[in-house]
C-alpha cells in the first residue's frame, strides 16, 4: 500500500499540460502558502508508516525545490518506508543535492522523472523553461551513476505525441527501461488551453502503436495511463495501466493522496472513477470492467463517437490468459 504526499505546489517548470496549474493560480491569488511545512509533511509520513503503508510517493509541484527535500526522503526511509520521488529532475543535476543523496540507501528510493521529448526544443516548449531538457538529461545520467532506480514519465500532448517512439528510444539509451505514458488530465483548462494541448485518441493511435512496438523490441516496460483499450491495438493492451489499477482494487490495495492544507486522505482509486466517463457503448465491451474510460473533460470536448466496444472473444481470452 502507498500514500501519495503532495508536499506543495511550487515548481520550476510551467508545463502546458499541468493539472495543478489552476490550483496553484487560485492559491496564489488568495495569498495562500503553496508549500507544506517540514513538520506537516513529516507528520503525514508518520501517519502513513503508522497505518501500515509500505511506500510513500513524494510529489508536488516539484519536491526537489525544497531545501529539506533530502531530509524528507531520509526521514521516510528511517521509518522503514520505500520512497518514490516524482520529479522533473532539474535540481537533481546539481552536485550539492547529489552529494546529500549519496548518504541514503539507494535500494529504498526510486525516481520517476518527467521526460516529455527526446528533442530539447520540444521538451522545453512543453515545460516552458529553456534549458530544462539538458538539466533533466543530466540528472538521469547522474542518478544512474549512483545506482538509483529510475522510471520515466511522458505526458502526451499535441506538442510531442508524434515523437513518442524517439522519446522512448532516448530514455532507453539513458538506461531508463520502465516508462509511463500518460494521457493529459485537462480538468479546469480553459477552452483555448485545452485546444492547444489535448490530442484525440484517434490522433495518437498510430504513434502509440509504433512506439510500443519499438519498446517491446528494446525490452522496455511501458505502461499507458488513461488510454482506453478500444483506442489501442490488441497487441498493445498489456501496456494499459488501467488494468493494473483494476487489479489493485481486487487485491484491496488503496493508494491515497495527502493534499497540501488537508488533514484527510483521498482514496485515489475511488476518486479516479468519479472523474472519468464512459458511454453507453462501453456496457457491451468485454473489457468494460477493466477500463476506467477517458477523463470527463475529454468527453465534454470530443464526445464518445471514436470509442467502439471490444467484442472479439478470442482476443480477450488470449489477453486475460497472458496477464
Amino acid at each position: 500500500m502507498h500514500t501519495d504526499i503532495k508536499v506543495g505546489l511550487s515548481c520550476n517548470n510551467a508545463c502546458i499540460h499541468c493539472i495543478m496549474a489552476p490550483v496553484q493560480e487560485m492559491m496564489l491569488a488568495e495569498g495562500c502558502n503553496l508549500d507544506e511545512s517540514l513538520d506537516a509533511v513529516k507528520g503525514k509520513i508518520r501517519v502513513a508508516a503508522g497505518n501500515g503503508y509500505k511506500q510513500v510517493v513524494l510529489t508536488g509541484g516539484e519536491v526537489t525545490l525544497r531545501d529539506d527535500f533530502v531530509d524528507l526522503v531520509a526521514y521516510a526511509v528511517s521509518l522503514g518506508l520505500r520512497v518514490t520521488v516524482q520529479t522533473n529532475g532539474r535540481r537533481l543535476s546539481r552536485q550539492s543535492v547529489l552529494d546529500r543523496l549519496k548518504n541514503i540507501e539507494n535500494t529504498q528510493v526510486e525516481f520517476v522523472i518527467a521526460y516529455h521529448s527526446d528533442n530539447a526544443v520540444v521538451h522545453d516548449r512543453i515545460t516552458r523553461r529553456k534549458g530544462s531538457h539538458a538539466q533533466t538529461m543530466s540528472a538521469i545520467k547522474l542518478l544512474k551513476v549512483l545506482d538509483f532506480e529510475i522510471s520515466g514519465k511522458i505526458v502526451l500532448s499535441l506538442a510531442n505525441y508524434e515523437r513518442l517512439e524517439d522519446t522512448l528510444v532516448s530514455l532507453e539509451e539513458l538506461g531508463v527501461h520502465d516508462v509511463i505514458v500518460a494521457f493529459p488530465h485537462a480538468e479546469e483548462f480553459s477552452p483555448e488551453r485545452f485546444a492547444q494541448v489535448v490530442p484525440t485518441y484517434t490522433m495518437i493511435s498510430e504513434s502509440l502503436h509504433e512506439a510500443l512496438q519499438r519498446a517491446r523490441s528494446l525490452k522496455m516496460q511501458v505502461l499507458c495511463e488513461t488510454i482506453p483499450f478500444c483506442s489501442m491495438r490488441k497487441e498493445d493492451w498489456h501496456a494499459n495501466l488501467d488494468i493494473f489499477h483494476s487489479l489493485q482494487k481486487v487485491e484491496r490495495l488503496k493508494p491515497v493522496i495527502a493534499m497540501p492544507g488537508r488533514e484527510d486522505l483521498i482514496d485515489w482509486n475511488f476518486m479516479r472513477g468519479k472523474i472519468k466517463s464512459k458511454g453507453h457503448q462501453c456496457t457491451s465491451c468485454l473489457l468494460d470492467r477493466l477500463c476506467e474510460g477517458p477523463w470527463q473533460e475529454y468527453i465534454e470536448h470530443f464526445g464518445f463517437a471514436e470509442f467502439s466496444p471490444i467484442e472479439d472473444t478470442d482476443s480477450i481470452e488470449n489477453f486475460i490468459m497472458n496477464l
